[in-house]
């Protein structure tokens, strides 16, 4: 999918105005909207960090959806690796041209064709759950390692 940056008077086009959209990642600033529920509030950042500080970066979360269980790794740090691995989400790589030097980049995720708003709601937050529960996990580590260093 590319992603038109002008419409056909070459006027700008907004990633949050097109079709199926459903958020976005520019320069590390997300902008998840409410149709991928939870996720707007999950602590990316902390999770980030927190993963990083006990090395155990490579995260697998399970997911179970509809009528089968979809597995999403990544290391922790791409939150577009997990919300594009959703299947009713698609990650597009964005790097609009004529920037200069300043310019960024991010990914904009769009709803996949023949899925409706509320297969991406249920889907989002079944991530979200795997998300928290993954994270729990990464603090109860961090916990035992400080028990053991005292």
């Amino acid at each position: 999918m590319e992603i038109p940056y002008e419409d056909e008077n070459g006027d700008p086009i907004m990633p949050h105005d097109l079709p199926g959209y459903v958020g976005m990642i520019f320069d590390g600033e997300m902008d998840l909207s409410s149709a991928l529920g939870d996720l707007g509030k999950f602590p990316w950042d902390e999770y980030y960090m927190l993963a990083d500080e006990l090395q155990m970066a490579e995260r697998k979360l399970s997911l179970p959806l509809k009528t089968k269980t979809y597995e999403i790794e990544s290391e922790a740090w791409y939150p577009e690796a997990f919300i594009g691995g959703l299947p009713s989400v698609v990650a597009v790589y964005d790097c609009p041209p004529d920037q200069g030097p300043a310019g960024g980049s991010g990914y904009v995720f769009f709803k996949v064709d023949g899925y409706s708003d509320q297969d991406v709601l249920n889907e989002a937050n079944e991530l979200y759950k795997a998300l928290r529960s993954d994270y729990e996990l990464l603090e109860a580590e961090q916990e035992r390692r400080e028990q053991e260093s005292d």
